[in-house]
């Protein structure tokens, strides 16, 4: 379901809609949702209104929370997210109160508020297929730094939940040049330094996969911060790539590799949006990304689709040690 140019232009004017009436509080919402929402949001048939209605409230909600102080206190009040008054007019009274603004001025915070949060929503909303699960991502920032024998990645994942009352967050990652037998060298160390607790560590074959049990129970829309942190012991476990592999929608994805000082290689090159299979084709020429004198190579994707791969690769200099 493709968005057309001017998607967000459709978008605000369709959030302005929710707005009337009981706001996000209406029983009704999930017939209320027009197109342009309703593919920014990924919603297709046979979604039930229940579940439509829970997405578009945990992605306007959570989009919400990038708007400055003075356009929040009007769009949330106005959407009746931080109210229950039954008509608009009379939240919109709140908010004048709230922001110490004539009606007027109120109105106009509100329009530049659904503006706002139409592009948040359009951003990132290539097609893809229907979330079936309790949360998607907002966005997943990634530092791997291989300057040192240690190598280390910091990973830091915003999810929004779509259902609520889900207490754990299963994650995994995978490790191609780890032999059977680890022949000494320690078990990766996987950290969980906000967000949660580490919980079920486990390795079958190249992959680790544990869970993250939450401080809090999941509560739609609102925002969950998970930041962890794995050392490996050895260089030699590390490919000469660091990606991606969605299997849930995740609308931003950024990482940072940092090759040292000097870099420990001079080039490497964009994996943004392959078949994980080629990975082991030669990369386009296209694609290679000259490594900076600081070492630290940046690269940033949206709208990520499942199952296709985001990041980088590069060549080691020689065997890694």
């Amino acid at each position: 379901m493709a968005l057309v140019p001017d998607a967000s232009t459709s978008i605000s004017a369709e959030i302005a809609a929710l707005h009337k009436g009981r706001g996000l509080r209406d029983p009704r919402l999930g017939r209320r949702v027009g197109p342009a929402l309703r593919a920014a949001l990924h919603i297709t048939d046979p979604a039930t209104e229940p579940q439509v209605r829970d997405r578009v409230v945990a992605a306007i909600r959570s989009a919400a929370q990038t708007l400055p102080s003075d356009l929040r206190t009007a769009f949330l009040l106005a959407s009746a997210l931080t109210t229950d008054a039954p008509t608009l007019s009379g939240r919109l009274a709140k908010a004048a109160t709230a922001l110490d603004r004539d009606p007027r001025t109120v109105r106009r915070r509100l329009a530049q508020a659904n503006d706002a949060v139409a592009v948040v929503l359009e951003r990132g909303s290539r097609p893809q297929p229907a979330m079936e699960d309790a949360w998607y991502i907002e966005s997943l920032s990634s530092l791997v730094e291989i300057n040192a024998p240690r190598v280390r990645t910091r990973a830091t994942k915003v999810i929004v939940p779509t259902q609520g009352g889900a207490t754990r967050v299963s994650e995994r990652f995978s490790l191609p040049n780890a032999p059977s037998d680890l022949c000494g060298i320690a078990e990766p160390e996987i950290s969980v330094i906000a967000g949660g607790k580490l919980l079920d560590v486990q390795r079958r074959g190249t992959v680790w996969s544990y869970d993250v049990e939450l401080h809090e129970p999941m509560v739609v829309g609102v925002q969950q911060e998970i930041i962890t942190e794995i050392g490996f012991p050895s260089m030699s476990l590390l490919a000469p790539v660091v990606i991606m592999v969605p299997i849930r929608p995740c609308r931003f994805f950024d990482i940072i590799v940092d090759f040292g000082q000097p870099p420990i290689t001079e080039a490497a090159w964009l994996v943004d949006g392959d078949y994980p299979t080629t990975l082991a084709d030669s990369p386009a020429p296209s694609t290679r990304l000259e490594v900076p004198e600081s070492g630290r190579l940046r690269a940033a994707f949206s709208g990520l689709r499942a199952g296709l791969a985001y990041g980088l690769r590069w060549t080691w200099p020689g065997p890694p040690s």
